[in-house]
């Protein structure tokens, strides 16, 4: 007969797929986007301004423009998943949000297994939306900085980047339904990424604006 674990024993095997699959997929889309950049020419011109005189030469609204356009489609996970949260809500007693509260509070034995695990469902759903969005506030700042300073070449990382955090909510998704620990897969590329981002944004702007400020 198997032994059922300790709380220890499952927080430190947890602790482990978090680190073993967070450090796995980091190091897979690293690979990839180590590739992309490069040793790849892939996207170079997706940014073409025939009527500029100089090839790298891009006014600011064509900058603003394409980091817009690169975050709508970012933003189209958001009616995903809040449809998944509503059409669980619609139709069943779930649909009152505060019902389990306030059954808990008087202590009510009429909560079933069958109503917890609904109510459960709905807020993984609800964490997923609510972590996707602190992460889209950070990325949407990156993108938009990042796309006042990049050459026309290098725009592409703006899709490359957008790509990245579509794909990487979904694996946060995916792997928080199956298992809370799980979500490490799409959790570390996006904070990932949003870190490398905001590095490199910082780094232009202390080159490109503050230095050049004090040498003057």
């Amino acid at each position: 007969m198997s032994q059922q674990q300790s709380p220890a024993a499952n927080l430190a095997n947890d602790q482990k797929t978090v680190l073993r699959f967070g450090l796995s997929s980091m190091l897979v889309f690293g690979l990839i986007w180590y590739l992309l950049c490069f040793h790849s020419n892939f996207l170079s011109d997706i940014l073409l301004v025939p009527s500029s005189s100089s090839p790298d030469q891009i006014d600011l609204a064509t900058r603003l423009a394409f980091a817009s356009k690169c975050l709508f489609c970012c933003v189209l996970i958001f009616p995903i998943i809040i449809h998944s949260i509503s059409s669980k809500r619609f139709g069943n007693e779930t649909i009152n949000p505060l019902l389990l509260e306030q059954l808990s509070q008087n202590n009510s034995t009429k909560i079933s297994d069958d109503l917890r695990k609904k109510f459960e469902h709905i807020q993984i759903w609800q964490r997923i939306l609510q972590n996707s969005m602190e992460q889209f506030l950070m990325f949407a700042v990156n993108i938009v900085v990042l796309s006042l300073y990049l050459e026309r070449r290098n725009m592409r990382v703006l899709i490359f980047a957008s790509a990245t955090f579509i794909i990487s909510r979904i694996l946060f998704a995916i792997g928080y339904l199956k298992h809370y620990a799980l979500r490490a897969l799409g959790f570390s590329v996006g904070m990932m990424m949003n870190v490398i981002l905001s590095v490199s944004v910082g780094y232009l702007l202390i080159t490109r604006d503050v230095l050049p400020y004090f040498s003057n």
